[in-house]
């Protein structure tokens, strides 16, 4: 492992209810990778307090159920997730 990280994090949040952004968990870290659950029904969307994937605004990234984006971010809690669908998510890995 690089001796600037010392810790892989991974993780997996979900959106309770579809139409409201969720604040992801508390994770420090230094960058994280985010894929949309391969079992999602829906596709997911990512962004600030504001993301909505439903008003037709698409504040934020749009994931297809696989698809991922790397985020050089310092908490995964600065982040929000809305869902096509209740119980849809994303799975992370990130370093520290």
């Amino acid at each position: 492992m690089d001796p600037r990280y010392g810790q892989i994090l991974v993780g997996r949040e979900v959106c309770a209810v579809a139409g409201t952004p969720d604040q992801m968990s508390d994770v420090p870290g230094q960058s994280f990778v985010i894929q949309a659950l391969i079992a999602n029904t829906g596709n997911i969307m990512i962004g600030d307090s504001t993301v909505d994937i439903t008003n037709g605004t698409e504040k934020g990234i749009e994931l297809v159920p696989g698809q991922s984006v790397t985020l050089y971010i310092t908490n995964t809690n600065l982040l929000y997730l809305d869902a096509d669908n209740s119980g849809d998510g994303v799975s992370y890995i990130g370093l520290a």
